[in-house]
Order: structure tokens, then C-alpha cells, then sequence
């Protein structure tokens, strides 16, 4: 492992780049799956949603029904933990960029994995 040191003096690690990128490619996965194959995923998506928002979970036919409430969740979160990431990551606050890339993860892998793995008088 080797550490170079930027112009101010901190360590910077170049391990925490493919760490990272492979954090924010899930988050894009997931993103771009629901977006574009939301038939497809809806099987195991719409459910724990609609459970956890408490409203029912439409795609609908037009550019702008993608906007809607739990819906928007499933792919603006994920999009904003990228773009959140990314920017942390430039300006090397790399705490702040596995923040924003872990919180969409750890909050759906909650909600499905409370819906999916507890018994349903839980629910």
C-alpha cells in the first residue's frame, strides 16, 4: 500500500477509489434497473416499498409520473448518493463520499431485508 501526500499535507489513499466506484456502481445498478426494467423488478420491489412508504408504488405511462413520491425514492436516492460521493471523493472528504454512497444502500437492504426476512406478524 502506498500513500502519496497531496499539495496540503494529508494522506491520500489510492485504495479508496475502486472501494468506492464499486459502492456507487451498485447504487447505479439499481438505479438504472428501476428505471428502465421496472416490470422486471417491480416482483420484489413494489411490495417492501409500498409497505414501508405506506402508498402504493406506480411507475406510471409518462415522463413526469416518474417524480412521484415512492417511486422517485428508488432511483433519485441512489442517483444523489452518487453525485454526493463523487463530489466528497474530489474533494477528498472520503468519509463523506462512503456516507453518501451507504445510506441508500443500508436504508433499501433495511427496508427489503425487514420486509423479506422477519416474520410478518412483525410487519
Amino acid at each position: 500500500m502506498s500513500i502519496s501526500y497531496s499539495a496540503d499535507g494529508r494522506p491520500y489513499s489510492p485504495l479508496h477509489g475502486p472501494r468506492l466506484a464499486a459502492l456507487m456502481t451498485i447504487n447505479a445498478v439499481f438505479a438504472g434497473l428501476v428505471v428502465s426494467a421496472w416490470t422486471l423488478v417491480a416482483l420484489f420491489v413494489e411490495e417492501p416499498i409500498a409497505w414501508a412508504t405506506w402508498s402504493a408504488v406506480t411507475r406510471g405511462n409518462s415522463l413526469l409520473e416518474m417524480f412521484y413520491y415512492p417511486f422517485v425514492l428508488l432511483w433519485l436516492m441512489p442517483a444523489g448518493g452518487i453525485m454526493g460521493a463523487w463530489l466528497a471523493h474530489k474533494a477528498r472528504r472520503s468519509v463523506l463520499a462512503y456516507t453518501c454512497v451507504l445510506l441508500p444502500i443500508l436504508f433499501l437492504s433495511l427496508v427489503f431485508g425487514w420486509y423479506y426476512f422477519t416474520p410478518a406478524e412483525w410487519r
